[in-house]
């Protein structure tokens, strides 16, 4: 969470929710020169959180760990993707955990859409990709239920 004094003034301060108590955690560098308002966050696959504000981008990684059994279950992907191909893939908790993060009407960072991580096998390149068919989603649930999902890919071309 990121807080500042009053409204519109300047001092950000970070915070962690621990389930119970909110923490106080190191700032992104130009914090005391942002107010909240400034700030937009994303959840991230991995548990990290994506920040921006009008200056810079930052990555946090929050304490603690994950639970393995939060994680999607794939039960049917191709082995090997070519660029501009289109592709099915299908399985478990695709939706993700949680609503993500939001400011107010200012911002909503939903990550109940599933990506797919695509990693390029001769030199490990790594890039995230969204799902590009999103009406062929069915229902948008998210949460730690058992739910079947399907979701279309389409690998870009230029892409490794």
């Amino acid at each position: 969470m990121m807080t500042s004094p009053g409204i519109f003034n300047t001092g950000a301060e970070f915070f962690e929710w621990d389930g119970s108590n909110l923490n106080p955690v190191p700032g992104s560098p130009n914090a005391p020169n942002d107010s909240s308002f400034y700030g937009n966050m994303l959840v991230l696959p991995t548990g990290q959180i994506l920040f921006t504000d009008f200056f810079e981008v930052d990555i946090y990684t929050p304490t603690g760990s994950y639970d393995p059994a939060w994680a999607p279950t794939i039960q049917k992907i191709p082995s090997t993707v070519s660029p501009s191909g289109s592709y099915v893939i299908s399985g478990h908790k695709f939706n993700g955990f949680s609503q993500g993060a939001a400011y107010g009407d200012d911002a909503q960072a939903a990550t109940n859409y599933p990506l797919v991580r695509i990693t390029n096998r001769a030199n490990r390149t790594r890039f995230l990709q969204p799902d590009t068919r999103p009406q062929q989603h069915g229902r948008r649930v998210w949460g730690a239920g058992v739910h079947a999902f399907r979701c279309a890919s389409q690998s870009r071309a230029g892409r490794q």
